[in-house]
Formats: structure tokens, C-alpha cells, sequence
């Protein structure tokens, strides 16, 4: 075997298991070959499983990138589910971990994407683990799995749960199939109760909520469940003028990026 980087990893959220215990901390490796060949499997990819495997491994004896969650070994099987209920913050930043393990730039990534003002492309030199381009806010409360929040035009109050990657798979089918309503859709998972209606549907979500209403939610569940900003401030190398480049760490591409 390939001689194997590990790093151990401090959480934003933490993991917490099924008696209540918080895990601040997990230990990952960089991928192996049986890891890259996973980014070719249509079956893992379609069902929204391909990080979750990724990290938790294919079965008993081949474990994942995630090689120990506090004291616990993974042995390719037992984590799986522990892994599933991980926070999404926590399963970003786990994920570019690996990939800075994983590739002989580290951490450094090269974007590029073309200026919205004139359309020029730019090329930027990122270190995607250095938090003064991607801040990290830690979760305030390591206990809480959801909130609350009221809504500030309707006065509403909603009740919200923190995603996890369990909802991977769900994720995966409204990127596929509702593009166009990702805000909405992200909201039908998360909110599981707005005060005064019987239940969260999507004509709540878009006929009865103000957008100041959906953007508060929105922010609420960002602050309670720890957030990673990957939405880094750049200026045009072109016209000067400054625009956001978001990088998508949940993009299989991401994985493979080219270096300069």
C-alpha cells in the first residue's frame, strides 16, 4: 500500500451520536484509487450516496476516507450511519480535507471563471483551507440538532432542523429535476413546522412567506448550524470591479480540478 497522509480534523458542528455524546474531532486520509473510481460509478452518483461512500467506505474491510470518528475505527461498515448524520457544514469541510490531502497542490486550488461585468476570464490562486478566504463560524450550541426562528413580516414561528447527509440523496434529485427551485426545495427539507398551517408545503414556502421572511429563516439556520463560507470576494484582473466566486465543494469536478 501507498504510503497514507492522515490529519485530524476539528469539526464545525460536531457529531452526535445516538446516546447524546458530541465528537469534536475525526481523523481522515487522503483518497486511494478505490476512492477516485468512485467518481466514475453512475449508481453512487445518481442516488446521492457518493460522498456518504466516500467517506464511510464500500463494506467491512474497506473503509473510507473518514479512517476514525473520536475513538472509533471505521472498519468500512460500522460508521456508515454515524456518517449519514453528520451536519453538511461538517461533511464540507471534512470533504476538503481529503481533497487537500489527496492532491499535490494541498490545499491551493486555481479557479477560473469569467468577470460578470465584462466578461473577461480570470484565473485566482485560492488556499481553500486558509479561513481568511473561506471563514469558518462554528455551531454556538454542539447539542442543538434544529432551532427556531420568527419570521420578520409574517411574525410567523418556524421550526427548522439542521440538514445532514441523509439528505444527500434528496439534494442530489433536486438538482436534477428542480433547478430552478433550489431555495424552496432546500426549505421543504429543513423547515418542519411554520406556526398556523397544518403543514410545510411548497405553496406555504412560496406564496405565504415574504422573501425577507425566507432569507431570515435562511440566515438563522446558517448561524445555529455552524456554517463554511464558500463564497470568496475577488476583483477582475480585467476592469477592476469586484465580483463573488462560489466554489462548489459537493461538485464531483471539485475533486479533480487541474492545479495552475
Amino acid at each position: 500500500m501507498g504510503r497514507v497522509v492522515e490529519k485530524n480534523v476539528e469539526l464545525i458542528a460536531g457529531i452526535i451520536l445516538d446516546d447524546g455524546q458530541i465528537v469534536p474531532e475525526i481523523t481522515v486520509r487522503g483518497m486511494m484509487g478505490q476512492e477516485e473510481d468512485l467518481f466514475t460509478n453512475r449508481k453512487e452518483a445518481q442516488k446521492g450516496t457518493l460522498f456518504t461512500t466516500l467517506l464511510s467506505g464500500t463494506g467491512k474491510g474497506n473503509p473510507g476516507c473518514i479512517t476514525k470518528i473520536g475513538e472509533l475505527v471505521n472498519d468500512g461498515d460500522n460508521c456508515r450511519k454515524i456518517i449519514e448524520g453528520m451536519f453538511q457544514p461538517d461533511r464540507v469541510y471534512v470533504l476538503m480535507n481529503v481533497r487537500s490531502l489527496s492532491h499535490e497542490d494541498e490545499s491551493m486550488i486555481y479557479p477560473e471563471l469569467a468577470c460578470p461585468h465584462c466578461g473577461e476570464m480570470n484565473q485566482y490562486q485560492v488556499d481553500m483551507l486558509d479561513e481568511d478566504y473561506i471563514p469558518i463560524t462554528k455551531k454556538p450550541d454542539p447539542a442543538a440538532r434544529g432551532g427556531t426562528c420568527t419570521l420578520p413580516d409574517s411574525r410567523l414561528i418556524a421550526t427548522y432542523r439542521f440538514s445532514t447527509g441523509e439528505d444527500d440523496a434528496k439534494m442530489a434529485k433536486i438538482r436534477k429535476s428542480r433547478p430552478d427551485e433550489v431555495f424552496t426545495e432546500i426549505m421543504l427539507i429543513t423547515v418542519t413546522e411554520i406556526e398556523s398551517f397544518e403543514r410545510v408545503t411548497r405553496q406555504v414556502l412560496k406564496r405565504e412567506l415574504t422573501m425577507r421572511d425566507r432569507r431570515s429563516l435562511r440566515k438563522k439556520i446558517e448561524e445555529q448550524e455552524g456554517q463554511i463560507d464558500t463564497e470568496v470576494k475577488n476583483n477582475c484582473l480585467s476592469c477592476g470591479k469586484d465580483f463573488n466566486l462560489t466554489i462548489d465543494i459537493l461538485d464531483p469536478d471539485f475533486f479533480f480540478g487541474s492545479s495552475e
